[in-house]
């Protein structure tokens, strides 16, 4: 929508200033961990590109399989494969038919909601909590039960950030040089508790007809 309002190359600078800005993400604490001894621009470009190729690689691998799976209902794998790598691919790109066939819109959402949290998690190096509007909404359409407890836990972890900044803040006396202490915080109230009830749910629920969860294929 905002395109026609955008001239070019202008319309760049919005995006990649991004990359440029670090608060209350995973990548965000490492570089603010490592800055104060290999150098601010070292740290940037060491925690920086690393993620940025994870989520990138991740992210083609998602596209990649989903696009497979529904637009090609048999396709030969490449002989160069080793047989159980062709065998456990084949046995993955099946089910994951199924699901297409059988239900496309929640196998969709499934997809776009990992490929947000990949993107929030690795992509994303500047992080706000209305950012989980998003997989919150995908959420609700994907019909996947090992979602819905762990994204309400991040959210609530997000939501630390506003106690943190206008609380904690005067409480520990935190300064400007010293606030990643504050997104280190953050990130792990929202981190750790929603991966952790995740691994937990879904290793409860692994079923053999799962295996076109796009988490599963990334795993």
């Amino acid at each position: 929508f905002y395109l026609p309002f955008w001239t070019w190359p202008g319309i760049a600078d919005t995006f990649l200033r991004r990359v440029d800005m670090f608060r209350m993400t995973v990548v965000s604490v490492a570089k603010e961990a490592l800055q104060y001894s290999i150098g601010e621009e070292r740290a940037m470009a060491v925690t920086r590109w690393p993620a940025m190729g994870l989520f990138v690689l991740s992210y083609l691998l998602l596209l990649v399989r989903h696009t497979l799976a529904s637009q090609f209902e048999a396709l030969p794998l490449p002989r160069c494969l080793p047989a159980g790598w062709r065998e456990a691919l084949d046995r993955r790109l099946q089910g994951c038919r199924a699901s297409w066939r059988t239900r496309p819109w929640e196998t969709c959402a499934q997809a776009g909601m990992v490929a947000f949290f990949l993107y929030l998690l690795l992509g994303n190096f500047w992080f706000w909590p209305w950012y989980l509007i998003v997989p919150i909404t995908l959420v609700s359409l994907a019909g996947d039960e090992r979602f819905p407890w762990p994204v309400l836990l991040a959210s609530f972890g997000g939501e630390l950030s506003h106690l943190a900044w206008h609380f904690l803040w005067y409480w520990w006396g935190i300064t400007w040089d010293t606030t990643y202490q504050l997104d280190a915080l953050v990130v792990f109230a929202m981190v750790v508790p929603a991966l952790t009830l995740y691994l937990v749910r879904a290793r409860r629920s692994r079923a053999p007809d799962d295996v076109c969860a796009p988490h599963r294929f990334l795993v």
